[in-house]
């Protein structure tokens, strides 16, 4: 081999041993977020079935026609906050 192609073959290993570190630095960032979300969630729950409350949005037929004329007009996501009602 060349010694330039010795060189670019040595970068391309560096270069895939770096992708790697990344993927899994990736792969375990995403976990731990995965786990904040579970454990908030399972917090949030607890707290919700202590209290006699529901947690979460209700809605009628007309706020999802609503919502659906808001995310169309405004290209948009459309994020609902959460809200607390008391267990009936």
């Amino acid at each position: 081999m060349t010694r330039k192609t010795t060189i670019t073959r040595k970068q391309a290993e560096e270069a895939l041993e770096r992708f790697k570190q990344s993927n899994a630095l990736l792969e375990e960032a995403e976990k731990e977020e995965g786990a904040i979300v579970e454990r908030t969630q399972k917090a949030v729950e607890e707290i919700c079935t202590k209290e006699n409350l529901f947690c979460g949005v209700i809605l009628s037929k007309e706020d999802i026609i609503g919502i659906i004329q808001l995310a169309f007009k405004t290209n948009e996501p459309v994020k609902i906050p959460f809200a607390l009602y008391f267990n009936e």
